[in-house]
């Protein structure tokens, strides 16, 4: 009934229950108050809505990329209730702009831009990281890890959607941008100023073991099939791994 409602409301012709047009007009006609809307609180409100909306369709992808812009959309942005956004709710924003990109891994190298930037001082950068300061960067730097750590546990569902003539290219591919961004999510923990922050040290411990875990479970298997024909990318691979694990140790 609520998407019928939203969907003639966005076009009073419409005389269809088929529910894949019905949630596809619902999310255009959301779309058009994202400008409007006036506070973060309800934004977050808001993308749950639109999210509710990318469910229940049949076909939820192309719906889904679009709940991940208008995250995208939401952190960008300046509000003037940012501060008393709870961090479960920021929480969430980042875990959908990560989620329900088209190119995770790209949001993740651009937060940890944001992350040196943050230890640096650079304000220049930072201007395009709304939502990121020394107050909410524990829980930027924590859900971005953890999304770097599904991902790597993805790894038998890309083997699976990748065609076998592509295979070895594409994991080894997967493969090799998860351990560089894992070393440089590492490296952030070296900057003194993230070290003195409280709960930083149990975050990055954990964090970084979550991923080691993920790592020797599903990937050291597909490296050692590959290894005797790709040598020197999986030396690399692995090269990175070991930058971040000395992290993680020292």
């Amino acid at each position: 009934k609520l998407l019928s409602a939203l969907a003639l409301r966005g076009d009073l012709q419409l005389s269809t229950t088929d529910i894949k047009i019905l949630a596809s007009k619902s999310f255009r006609y959301m779309l058009k108050f994202l400008a409007n809307v006036p506070n973060a609180a309800t934004a977050v409100e808001f993308l749950k809505l639109t999210e509710a909306i990318a469910n229940v369709s049949p076909e939820p992808a192309a719906l889904k990329e679009q709940v991940g812009w208008i995250a995208n959309q939401i952190l960008q942005k300046q509000w003037r209730d940012q501060r008393l956004l709870k961090s479960e709710s920021l929480a969430y924003l980042i875990r959908k702009q990560i989620v329900e990109s088209s190119d995770p891994i790209k949001i993740i190298e651009d937060y940890i831009t944001g992350f040196n930037a943050l230890a640096k001082g650079n304000a220049e950068i930072l201007e395009t990281f709304a939502f990121l300061d020394n107050e909410t960067f524990l829980n930027f730097y924590k859900t971005v890890f953890a999304q770097l750590n599904q991902l790597c546990s993805k790894i038998p569902e890309i083997i699976q959607e990748t065609e076998d003539d592509d295979q070895e290219v594409k994991v080894l591919q997967n493969l090799e941008k998860l351990s560089i961004v894992f070393a440089n999510l590492m490296k952030v923990g070296k900057y003194r100023n993230f070290i003195s922050k409280k709960g930083f040290l149990a975050v990055f411990l954990k964090r970084g073991k979550d991923f080691m875990d993920s790592w020797n479970r599903f990937a050291m298997v597909q490296l050692s099939k590959f290894f005797r024909e790709n040598m020197e990318d999986i030396k690399f691979v692995l090269e990175n791994i070991q930058k971040g694990t000395r992290d993680l140790q020292v």
